[in-house]
C-alpha cells in the first residue's frame, strides 16, 4: 500500500522548486520527497522482514542470479538519472523482480505451519 500511495503522491503534478538536482533534468520537490519518503518507508518494513528470514535464503541456488538481476537493475536505475532518462522503468522492474524472487524464496522454504 505504501508503494501506490507514495507513488501517487509523486505523480502528483507540481511547480514547486527542487529541493536538490540529481542531474539537470531530476531533483524531488516537497511533494514528491514526501511521496518518496512514504515508498521507502513500506519498502524498509518488506526488507525487515525478508532481512529477518535470510537464513532461509541460503537453502536456494537462486541466491547468485537473484542478487545479479538487482545488480543490473540498480546499475539502469542510476544511469537513468543522467544518462538513459528512460530505462529507469526497465531498473525498477527488474529490482522489484528479483526482491519477489528473494521474498518467494524464502517463503517457499519457511516453516510449514
Amino acid at each position: 500500500m505504501c508503494s501506490v500511495i507514495g507513488a501517487a503522491v509523486v505523480a502528483v503534478p507540481d511547480s514547486g522548486p527542487r529541493l536538490f538536482s540529481i542531474s539537470s533534468a531530476h531533483g524531488p520537490s516537497a511533494v514528491d520527497l514526501v511521496g518518496i519518503l512514504v515508498m521507502l518507508a513500506g519498502w524498509s518494513v518488506f526488507l525487515w522482514a525478508l532481512w529477518g528470514a535470510r537464513h532461509l535464503a541460503r537453502r536456494t541456488g537462486s541466491r547468485p542470479l537473484i542478487s545479479c538481476v538487482a545488480g543490473i537493475g540498480l546499475g539502469l536505475l542510476v544511469a537513468s538519472v543522467t544518462d538513459y532518462p528512460q530505462w529507469w522503468v526497465i531498473g525498477a522492474l527488474l529490482l522489484v523482480v528479483a526482491q519477489l524472487a528473494f521474498a518467494y524464496s524464502v517463503i517457499r522454504r519457511g516453516p510449514r505451519w
